[in-house]
């Protein structure tokens, strides 16, 4: 008998180990495109925005981001269970929101119709206060 090395694939651990290496790439790449398409959408927002409100009242477009957004959640929400809310917790709820998401549109999208897209971007990314 010779002692020649066998010719073998790698073993099933080997094998394992290179799968789950290549769903980690896939996952990574996938996790860079969703994240490059955000920054991309975040980039082009005030450039859209700016160019939507010359057709479109600032009130419009703020009271669509609300509601669309509202129905979003609702709709996102409806798979677990969807959201128990106790009555007593429901006006501070609505506080909450007119004081927060409906004000944060309205300044915005008000803003941004009497500014530049650029001076608008640059707003958006320096104050902590809406982030």
């Amino acid at each position: 008998m010779t002692n020649q090395p066998s010719i073998q694939g790698p073993s099933l651990q080997d094998r394992r180990a290179i799968q789950g290496a290549a769903s980690t790439d896939k996952t990574r790449v996938s996790a860079q495109i969703f994240l490059f398409s955000a920054q991309l959408c975040l980039a082009s927002l005030m450039v859209v925005g700016r160019e939507a409100l010359f057709t479109i009242p600032p009130n419009v477009i703020a009271l669509s981001r609300l509601v669309g957004g509202g129905i979003l959640f609702y709709f996102l929400a409806q798979p677990s269970g969807g959201v128990r809310i106790q009555r007593a917790d429901l006006g501070r709820l609505v506080l909450c929101g007119i004081l927060g998401a409906a004000s944060n549109q309205l300044f915005f999208v008000n803003g941004l119709a009497r500014s530049t897209a650029t001076n608008a971007s640059i707003l958006t990314r320096v104050s902590p206060f809406w982030e």
